[in-house]
């Protein structure tokens, strides 16, 4: 259990690592934290090969999406054009309202001027 040397270099041990160092006293075999089991190996295994498949998975399905998104969006960037023309032709037609508003308004103050124009001669 307990060596000699442990207790005179007046180290505080635990029941775990006193049973380690005697297996490495008894046998030669160096007892390590890492635990390099074959239950721990085949679980370790598994979780990587759990993640390839999915992963594979999901990269295949990703392509047919975006073929199908892609048609879509070139769909609504087409309708989004049309819109905009609609929008760019309907300012066209008021911006030509406005300006023969203006024209005739222009008209009618040239009438009125010559009408007090010719007033004031008469």
């Amino acid at each position: 259990e307990f060596s000699d040397l442990d207790v005179d270099e007046g180290r505080k041990l635990d029941k775990t690592t006193i049973s380690r160092i005697d297996i490495h006293k008894k046998f030669g075999i160096p007892v390590t934290q890492r635990n390099n089991g074959k239950i721990k190996r085949k679980a370790a295994m598994t979780c990587k090969s759990a993640v390839t498949t999915r992963k594979k998975a999901v990269s295949n399905k990703k392509p047919k999406i975006k073929l199908e998104s892609n048609n879509l969006n070139e769909l609504e960037i087409e309708e989004r054009k049309i819109m905009l023309k609609e929008c760019t032709i309907a300012i066209r037609e008021k911006e030509l309202d406005i300006r023969k508003k203006e024209a005739e308004v222009e008209a009618l103050e040239l009438a009125n001027k010559k009408m007090k124009n010719e007033l004031e001669y008469i």
